[in-house]
């Protein structure tokens, strides 16, 4: 039997129940299978299904039927108290069309789910299209309101977080309405730490968070049409990556999403890419040039890793370049900074400046022959941060543009200028081929120091070596060798157009060890040589009765190679940070000159300077500590990828890389099996303290097998990489 009720409140049993609503009643049937009628309704009634199979028998009154619950504490959520909690159990919708009075006020069913839910009219199951159904229902008195449809491939969606930093993840895609309501995100349970904007979800974890407390919490969220919220749970968990994606739109509409991989730092912002009606303007552009810098600019924050001051990341350029022709032109970068009376953005250099070792590089990382991506480093106070203080914040609001030039060498003594003579001011990114021309009997260091065109002194001094010093490879010796066949040796450098460059020459030790053990150029001594320059415009040779170098201009950008390499100097390494997320495979060749056997393997290292991170107790180690040869050798540093690399002495052989990602910054390590010797990439990591590997080229390296230095030949083995991106 049924009761009917008037203006009370009540809540059923856990059995099935039958109730009858009157007036003004809020009716929660609370669990069971229940029966829910309004057919003598007077209005202004709530009916609550709750947990169970629910069936409303309904006419045309002006009440509310939610078939699952009402949403707790609405009062949290700035929303009305009649708003629905969605569930997945079926409910039935009984509607008695002959009740229709036409001008009444609709009945509203608050939370229908589609795919769970059912309707029937006059007896009369319902399957048509939903707009149809809405329609339809519409005409007989009942505004049904479909609630929102979660993807169910998103349940318990990990979310990757960076303690202590903030992440922002949109969740557009997670769902949608199929009334086209306008939706909105909510926290139903969570931290205080975790909040929304609009559709967005705002993490900002604290710093100290471990992966076992985020594996503890529970995060319930749902979306909000404007009568239900739709519930879902996500988890979260620490990230190993910090790439972020965000959609563009370009100046023709067409929609895309753009990728920033940090290669060193973290974002603290949500990159931004905003298109102006102004494109920025450089004050020094000459007057005969068509530099033309972009109207979409990107703006973040960026803080750098502990104990660093500089911070990079790599991001699609083609938002940058949107309505811009870089066909046959050079790419430059700028910084940028707008003014308050809404005039143009001023632009400030931001190429790659070899002189501070920051700044854009662009490279063609597919090999089609045009740049797509670009790596902007920052300096903390410095070089590409607006806020000009160093305070472990880098701001950042930038462009790209693109001019002709035609730039040439002028070679005058020791000095290589590289610039268009009709053009010296646009800082366009000009690209320069290095090589071995011709090598000598020791294993000696090649580099250079670059100047701007401002500087009148073009003088290698101790201090700009220290600050400016590029190194670019070691020569073999020119005596016996294995095959050097698919071994590379070049090395390309990005310089701005303008800039002049001298080279120079440490003989048979490096410029680091030198650096060390005097205080001035003049205190080096025989062993440091800077190099004299002949050529063309194109092409010059540099060389002091040594090596002789040979550097091309060459008309293409840098590749994924460079970019891999970017960071290395005294010693190896490879950076894949810039590449996150991406698929890679190529080519190794290892080619060997020793009676000593030594396999090769590779390690993850936190940064360019080689500091190890021990994952139990979380200390960082740098070269030279007491316990970094424990914690580089330890099986979760360990990097297997590339397998044991060795061969017999005296062969030269290339085999494929399988496909891989994510692979971090890593440094080789080569085991002796003849003496049990273990070497790493930092000398200072090593039992004798000294390099044991030297750069050969662009991701090619060779080693010296025999503590103490051996003959010091960096030829017993060589190992040298080509990598790319598959191919379809």
């Amino acid at each position: 039997s049924g009761i009917q009720l008037a203006d009370v409140s009540v809540v059923g049993s856990t059995g099935a129940d039958r109730i009858f609503t009157g007036l003004g009643s809020k009716i929660d049937a609370h669990e069971g299978n229940d029966e829910l009628f309004n057919t003598d309704s007077l209005g202004n009634n709530t009916l609550i299904g709750g947990i169970g199979i629910d069936s409303f028998y309904l006419g045309h009154a002006q009440d509310i039927a939610i078939g699952g619950s009402l949403l707790a504490n609405p009062e949290n959520y700035n929303v009305p108290t009649t708003t629905a909690l969605k569930d997945n159990i079926l409910d039935k919708f009984y509607i008695d069309s002959s009740l229709f009075t036409q001008g009444k006020s609709l009945l509203t069913i608050a939370d229908f789910n589609i795919g769970a839910d059912q309707i029937f009219i006059d007896g009369v199951a319902q399957t048509s299209e939903w707009p149809i159904l809405k329609n339809k229902l519409s005409l007989i008195g009942v505004n049904v309101n479909a609630a929102p449809h979660v993807d169910i491939s998103k349940s318990n969606f990990k979310f990757k977080i960076n303690p202590g930093f903030k992440d922002e993840y949109s969740l557009n895609s997670f769902y949608n309405d199929q009334d086209n309501d306008p939706l909105k995100l909510v926290i139903i349970d969570a931290p205080t730490w975790i909040t929304t904007r609009g559709n967005t979800l705002v993490i900002n974890a604290p710093a100290a968070i471990k992966e076992e407390d985020l594996s503890k919490l529970s995060i319930n969220l749902g979306v909000y049409d404007g009568k239900v919220v739709a519930p879902f749970t996500t988890k979260l968990s620490l990230t190993a990556t910090a790439v972020r994606e965000m959609e563009y739109t370009n100046s023709k509409g067409a929609k895309s999403t753009e990728t920033f991989r940090p290669a060193s730092g973290r974002l603290d912002t949500v990159p931004e890419l905003k298109r102006s009606e102004i494109a920025p303007l450089l004050t020094t552009k000459p007057a005969n040039s068509n530099l033309e810098i972009g109207k979409t600019s990107v703006s973040f924050n960026i803080k750098p890793s502990t104990g660093l001051t500089t911070a990079s990341i790599a991001m699609n350029l083609a938002p940058m370049i949107d309505e811009i022709n870089i066909t046959d032109k050079k790419m430059a970068y700028f910084s940028t900074t707008s003014p308050t009376d809404g005039s143009a953005p001023i632009a400030t250099t931001f190429t790659y400046d070899p002189t501070k070792k920051a700044g854009a590089k662009f490279y063609d990382l597919n090999g089609n022959g045009i740049a797509e991506t670009v790596s902007l480093k920052f300096i903390d106070g410095g070089y590409g941060d607006k806020d000009n203080i160093k305070n472990g914040v880098i701001v950042d609001p930038s462009a790209a543009g693109a001019v002709t030039l035609s730039p040439v060498f002028n070679s005058t003594g020791s000095v290589l200028t590289v610039a268009d003579p009709n053009d010296k001011i646009s800082p366009a990114a000009v690209i320069l081929r290095t090589s071995m021309n011709s090598r000598t009997n020791t294993v000696n260091q090649l580099g250079y120091v670059a100047f701007n065109q401002d500087e009148s002194s073009t003088t290698i001094t101790y201090d700009n070596l220290k600050e400016r010093a590029n190194i670019l490879f070691a020569n073999l010796e020119s005596g016996d060798m294995p095959s050097l066949a698919n071994i590379n040796f070049n090395n390309d450098i990005s310089v701005v157009n303008g800039q002049k460059l001298v080279f120079f020459e440490v003989v048979d030790t490096t410029l680091e060890k030198l650096m060390a053990e005097a205080t001035s150029v003049a205190g080096f001594g025989s062993r440091f040589r800077t190099l004299n320059l002949t050529g063309s415009t194109k092409t010059s040779t540099a060389t002091n009765g040594g090596n002789t170098l040979k550097i091309d201009l060459i008309d293409s950008s840098l590749v994924i190679g460079d970019l891999i390499s970017a960071e290395t100097q005294e010693s190896p390494i490879f950076d894949f940070t810039s590449l996150s997320e991406l698929s890679l495979s190529g080519t190794v060749t290892v080619a060997r000159e020793s009676k000593y056997n030594s396999i090769v393997g590779f390690y993850k290292i936190e940064n360019a300077a080689g500091a190890v991170r021990d994952s139990v107790t979380n200390m960082l180690y740098q070269p030279g500590d007491a316990g970094y040869q424990a914690a580089a050798l330890k099986a979760d540093n360990l990097y297997s990828s590339f397998g044991s690399l060795y061969a017999a002495n005296r062969t030269n052989s290339t085999t494929n890389l399988a496909i891989f990602s994510d692979a971090g910054i890593l440094a080789p390590y080569a085991r002796v099996t003849n003496t049990g010797d273990i070497f790493f990439a930092f000398g200072k990591a090593n039992s004798d303290g000294l390099n044991h590997f030297r750069a050969l080229g662009s991701n090619t390296y060779g080693l010296e097998d025999l503590k103490g230095g051996g003959d010091q030949d960096y030829d017993d083995l060589i190992v040298s990489f080509n990598f790319k991106l598959p191919t379809a």
